[in-house]
């Protein structure tokens, strides 16, 4: 009975004694958005957008000076990890990634109780939209991104190059999946 006492005390005084988990309860523990990413060709066959830019955000939590998107356009060749803006936007709490060859894409982020709301900001590498921007989505993005954001990133003021895109909340509970397609 003494040997079985001291055995249970000697796992709880232990248990006590060591660091938490990496991840475990108490702490952040890593969280993966992922997704794929198509659109319609001309000809009406679906395929995955591997030029799209998708960015997930933090809600309310905006950065204070605003973020360049020099190198984060569809357009542009696929941004390093070191990137700037990246950088900024992974301080924030968020992430960013171009999707791959297929349009799939991975977001990654450290989940902790104050960051459960995100926007998910997803630019087509070749989807043309047709509306104009609504204010509400323009004065939100706008929170976040570099004054111009529009002319860079979503091509507001070229009717031939307005990119489609969609911003929209996500609650992040744990591991999730966000199909996107453009028409």
């Amino acid at each position: 009975m003494l040997a079985i006492l001291a055995f249970t005390l000697g796992l709880v005084v232990g248990r006590l004694g060591s660091p938490p988990a990496e991840g475990g309860a108490g702490g952040a523990q890593p969280v993966a958005i992922t997704g794929k990413v198509e659109y319609a060709t001309k000809a009406g066959i679906t395929t995955g957008d591997d030029q799209c830019m998708v960015f997930l955000l933090p809600t309310l939590k905006y950065p204070k000076a605003k973020i360049s998107l020099a190198g984060l356009l569809p357009s542009d060749p696929i941004p390093d990890d070191s990137h700037p803006s990246i950088q900024r936007i992974r301080e924030l709490g968020g992430d960013c990634s171009r999707t791959d060859i297929h349009g799939n894409f991975e977001l990654k982020l450290l989940k902790d109780q104050k960051k459960k709301r995100f926007y998910l900001l997803a630019v087509a590498g070749y989807t043309l939209r047709k509306r104009d921007i609504p204010a509400t989505d323009r004065a939100e993005i706008a929170n976040y991104f570099a004054p111009g954001f529009s002319d860079n990133l979503l091509l507001d003021n070229n009717k031939a190059q307005r990119r489609e895109y969609v911003w929209k909340k996500l609650s992040v509970v744990g591991n999730d999946t966000e199909n996107i397609e453009f028409h």
